[in-house]
């Protein structure tokens, strides 16, 4: 894994690509001002005190809104840069160091909307703050949790038997087609479509969760204070203190759970996917367990904001 940098190491580096050329831009041109005789006047003119003034005032306007292009162009290169190469667990120190050092405006800051953003670089952005807002949220629930009795110490969650069931019933609809148009010598391309897709059907049944709803051990999720459990091929589990902050995509319809990576030789973080509509749970209520769990271990390991 690459080597991550320390948030003064990249502050540094802010300041050198950022701050130092939108400085220089600006006072170059304020310091060609003031020698606008000898550099541009080929013979000796005594220009009237007002035209010096207003020549040094033009000279200041143009050099402050080239210095702020500048800046809009830079700082979100910086910012991408400087985010991958920090851990990510750092990210919020480095958002508030960045901000101190008048590298970036505080995020929402009616400034900030003069950055010049490309496609990739304001998709990085958000990934950044969305990620640091998750983990203050998360921070800042602690200091007003309160516990939930109706959770018990330990929750399972299993497949959707109700899924697995229809699920099976299509498996065997497909198959009495196959056997009809093998019986029936329907045509070559009849028989192969509805043979693909009974082989599709059991392929992805057999790989889902669902093919563990008639089994003994069928557990595919387990959550208690402690951390999480999660069934891959076996049940792996997270603790809470590795589990950076979990979420729901709209877009995607699955629950996006980002844990910390114990192989310091992988990247420093991963996301596990967990569809919800293959299990005997709703999102809603599987956040609502994971925020009471993550809640208890908080209260019993981390201290509150103040």
């Amino acid at each position: 894994m690459k080597q991550k940098k320390s948030i003064k190491e990249v502050i540094l580096w802010g300041q050198v690509v950022v701050n130092i050329p939108a400085i220089a831009i600006a006072f170059s041109l304020v310091i060609l001002a003031f020698n606008f005789e000898d550099l541009f006047l080929t013979e000796p003119f005594d220009l009237h005190i007002i035209w010096r003034m207003l020549i040094v005032f033009v000279a200041f306007i143009i050099g402050i809104i080239l210095s702020w292009l500048y800046w809009s162009i830079a700082v979100p290169k910086w910012r991408v840069w400087a985010y991958k190469n920090v851990k990510k667990k750092e990210w919020e120190d480095l958002m508030w160091a960045a901000v101190d050092a008048k590298l970036i405006w505080t995020p929402g800051h009616p400034l900030e909307a003069t950055e010049i953003r490309g496609e990739e670089a304001t998709e990085e952005t958000a990934v950044f703050y969305e990620h640091i807002s998750a983990k203050m949220r998360r921070e800042q629930a602690l200091g007003s949790y309160s516990d939930d009795v109706s959770v018990p110490l330990e929750t399972h969650f299993f497949p959707n038997k109700t899924v697995s069931t229809i699920a099976i019933i299509v498996i065997f609809i497909l198959a009495a087609i196959v056997l009809f148009t093998f019986i029936s010598k329907a045509n070559i391309v009849v028989n192969i479509c509805s043979l693909g897709l009974l082989s599709f059907a059991v392929f992805s049944y057999f790989s889902s969760p669902l093919s563990d709803s008639f089994k003994k051990d069928k557990t595919q999720l387990i959550l208690n204070e402690k951390g999480m459990s999660i069934k891959k091929k076996e049940l792996e589990f997270y603790p809470w203190e590795r589990v950076d902050y979990i979420k729901w995509d709209d877009e995607q319809r699955v629950i996006v759970i980002v844990v910390e990576n114990e192989n310091q030789s992988k990247e420093e973080f991963s996301n596990i996917i967990v569809n919800f509509s293959l299990l005997n749970v709703t999102h809603r209520e599987f956040l609502k367990y994971a925020q009471v769990y993550m809640g208890r271990y908080d209260r019993n390991n981390l201290a509150p904001l103040n």
